[in-house]
Order: structure tokens, then sequence, then C-alpha cells
């Protein structure tokens, strides 16, 4: 028996419209007792607001690999409780993180989490309205490292992300309304104005997109049972 304890680093990646001093802080202090947390900003082209948590499990011992004897048996030993623990303690810390500090509460809700294995492989998986992590996380990454394996991924994949942001995109605007705005004078009899909202749906993860080390991409069919994260 192989056991290692990989060690956490959590780095917050937020859409530079939503970022200011005061929320960094406030959220470097609340993660603080899982694990050491950066905060980082990006640009973005559109009107989508992506914010993304990334896991990073870092060991000195290998592990990713599943054709490696000794790397399989040290995941096996030790990496789907590592998971378990850091998935739990992660989305417990969102809630708490929501529930205390209201005012950053719409402004912080993380659209994807990225768990990167060692350097090894980044998946990047879709988290819902709430900004949970799903119920099935660890079975999608078991899932990609089984893909990898049987070479089913291509030529030196390097990141996976479930769903594709294409078919996110399309399951999204699939449960897009339109919705009254609240009017900010409600005695004026004026007709009131519209937004487009997204309504909770269960996500359908059976699309991958497949980034690889030479820069190609591909979308593939996803070899998971579990489509839709309950």
């Amino acid at each position: 028996m192989t056991m290692i304890r990989p060690t956490l680093h959590l780095l917050m990646d937020l859409d530079e419209r939503i970022y200011t001093d005061e929320l960094a802080a406030d959220i470097k202090r609340s993660y603080m007792h899982i694990a050491p947390t950066s905060v980082i900003t990006h640009t973005s082209n559109d009107d989508n607001v992506w914010n993304f948590i990334r896991l990073k499990a870092l060991a000195s011992t290998p592990y990713w690999d599943k054709l490696d004897e000794c790397q399989d048996q040290t995941w096996r030993d030790s990496m789907p409780r590592w998971m378990r623990n850091s998935f739990y303690k992660t989305s417990s810390a969102m809630l708490a993180f929501n529930n205390v500090n209201e005012r950053h509460l719409d402004s912080l809700a993380f659209s994807w989490m990225e768990v990167e294995f060692n350097e090894a492989m980044t998946i990047v998986i879709r988290l819902d309205h709430t900004s949970k992590i799903p119920v099935c996380a660890d079975q999608i990454i078991e899932q990609v490292r089984n893909a990898c394996a049987d070479k089913l991924l291509g030529k030196n994949p390097v990141r996976v992300w479930a769903p594709s942001p294409n078919s996110y995109i399309e399951q999204a605007a699939a449960h897009t309304v339109e919705t009254d705005m609240p009017a900010d004078e409600p005695d004026k009899e004026e007709a009131p104005e519209k937004r487009v909202v997204v309504e909770p749906f269960d996500i359908d993860y059976s699309t991958w997109l497949i980034e690889r080390e030479d820069g190609s991409t591909s979308e593939i069919a996803a070899p998971y049972d579990n489509a839709s994260a309950k």
C-alpha cells in the first residue's frame, strides 16, 4: 500500500469585472483554514461572468498514470478519499462564505471547478447555479483517468472540460426565460422591464472538450454513464 496525502492549494480565478481588493481579502480569510488560497483575475470578451475555483493536488510521488502499476496503486490507496474530503470541505466553505458575506453573493458565483493533478492532467467540471460541486465529480474524474489509459482522448491530453463550454451554453439556452425586473418605483404605472434568466436545471456532462499538449482540441461523447448531476 502506497499512501500519500497531496497538498491542497486553492486558486480563485475571478472575472476582472467583479474583482475588488475587499472581495479578495474576504476570500483568502474564509478559505485559509482549508488550504493556502490565492486570488487572480482574467479578462472576458463576452457577457458571461465565469469564475473558476482551482484545486491543486500536489504530491512528490506520481499518481495519475493508470498504466503504471505503482502510480495506479498510489491512486487507489489515496486519491478517492482525498477527492471526497477536498470537495466536501471546499463546498462547505463556499456555502459558508456566501451565507456570511451576503454582499458578495451575486458576484461570487463559481461557474467551473478545475482540479489539477500534479500537472499531469487538469479536469474542469461545471458547477450548478448554487456553485455546488456535483456529487458525480469524482466519478467524472475517474472516467477521464480511465479514458486516458484507454487512449480515447488523443495524443497527450492535458485538460478535459465536462461538459464542454459549448455544450453547457446550449443547455443553458434551452432553459432561458424572460422575467419581469422589480420596479424601482412600485407605485408608477409603467411597463416592467424584462431580463433574461437561466432556470435551474440538471447539467448534462455527456459531452467533453479535450485540450492537448500540441494545442489541438476536440469534443467527444463521454464514456460516462450518469449524464446528470443530481
